[in-house]
């Protein structure tokens, strides 16, 4: 069981008793989110939106979340797939080129800078000056800057916060054992172990007319 106790005994017993190893850990999520789970829902359609609502490719998206995950250590993060990057071109191949990016072939020019600025973001974000960005407008609009350092905050952040929980009872046994530094690589998971389906991003539809504006402004 994860470190963190499920906000009801239904979804625990429903953790319990599912087989299938990508439903098991949405579950696990949700029971653990479930404590706040006004905030989790605006924090999913916030992650959902930086990556699927500006134009960088849902590959280059996929690539930058793994890596973050490799770098916050999130067992499950590094384990799971999105439909979406597979549907774009993520193969086992292109996964495994992660472990050294910046001499890989199969990655484009602007994926191997993006992934530089993952690197970057999660360990040596001070360096990151105006020069940097200079360098980053020759492949990027400035929307796709932003939209890339939306997806590195958000992934950095939960992914650290996953992390401590350890949602790993399920995953590969590439994933299991104590936590340490960059002891567990997302290149070692065969990438069908947890493939799931995009986040829903259409939270905001929900929201009365009337009180989108606040809503927007809170997020502000």
């Amino acid at each position: 069981m994860p470190r963190i106790k499920f906000c009801s005994p239904d979804i625990e017993a429903a953790y319990r008793k599912e087989s299938n190893v990508g439903k098991k850990v949405m579950l696990a999520f949700a029971g653990i989110m479930g404590h706040i789970p006004k905030a989790n829902k605006y924090l999913v359609a916030t992650k959902a939106a930086a990556k699927h609502s500006g134009t960088l490719s849902h590959r280059l998206v996929e690539l930058v979340r793994i890596r973050m995950a490799y770098h916050t250590q999130c067992r499950t993060c590094m384990t799971l797939r999105f439909q979406e990057g597979l549907d774009d071109g993520i193969t086992q191949d292109v996964v495994c080129s992660l472990e050294k990016p910046q001499e890989a072939p199969n990655l484009t020019e602007r994926e191997r800078k993006a992934l530089e600025y993952c690197d970057k973001f999660a360990l040596d974000w001070l360096s990151i000056d105006a020069a940097y960005f200079d360098g980053m407008r020759k492949l990027f609009t400035e929307s796709e800057i932003v939209q890339l350092g939306m997806v590195c905050a958000l992934h950095l952040g939960t992914g650290r916060m996953m992390a401590s929980y350890a949602v790993t009872e399920d995953l590969p046994g590439t994933m299991q054992g104590p936590s340490g530094d960059h002891q567990y690589k997302p290149w070692e998971v065969d990438i069908d172990a947890l493939v799931c389906d995009p986040l829903p991003d259409d939270v905001i539809d929900e929201i009365p007319q009337e009180q989108r504006p606040e809503v927007l402004k809170m997020a502000v």
